[in-house]
């Protein structure tokens, strides 16, 4: 049975924002797009807001539509995303981020053992998922397919993944 988890910064209140906020609507236009995510198609100044507690995080929190990492998770997790989204460049303090856009789209939900809120027959959310069985190395972090605007999920597999690597910043929710 597959392992499917939703993901959260380990710390809500500690979040990166454009330097530039003019900049915030390039990246919700393109990176963050629910409709069609594209690459930034230039690197962005971010900075930091909030508490400073998470410096020693290899992750980042910026919005729950992607992940940003560090050049240490950068390279571990690379590989391992391949085919299941792309890459943008941030710069923090004169050091590279990594924004990651999830655009793989599985359909692995389950919808007759699933629980939705609805509105007036409209799926708004998912009370209670069930999914059918997917390889979980071969979609380690994905969107579902019949849910548009839903946040990515990750694999069993790369959750495990993220914690042999010892990479920091996120915590996860098994659904």
């Amino acid at each position: 049975m597959n392992k499917v988890y939703k993901f959260y910064p380990e710390y809500e209140d500690e979040f990166i924002t454009p330097v530039d906020t003019s900049e915030t609507s390039l990246l919700f236009s393109t990176a963050l797009s629910i409709q069609n995510p594209l690459p930034c198609g230039k690197v962005l100044q971010v900075k930091l807001q909030g508490r400073r507690g998470f410096s020693q995080n290899s992750f980042y929190w910026l919005h729950p539509q992607c992940l940003v990492c560090d050049l240490v998770a950068y390279n571990k997790l690379n590989d391992l995303l391949s085919g299941c989204g792309f890459w943008s460049e941030l710069i923090l303090d004169g050091e590279a981020l990594y924004l990651f856009s999830v655009t793989k789209e599985i359909n692995v939900l389950n919808e007759d053992d699933s629980d939705f809120v609805e509105l007036n027959g409209f799926k708004l959310d998912i009370k209670r998922y069930s999914f059918k069985y997917f390889n979980e190395s071969e979609n380690p972090i994905f969107l579902i397919t019949n849910m548009k605007g839903h946040y990515p999920l990750m694999s069993g597999y790369l959750v495990k993944k993220i914690k042999e690597f010892e990479i920091s910043g996120l915590k996860f929710k098994l659904l």
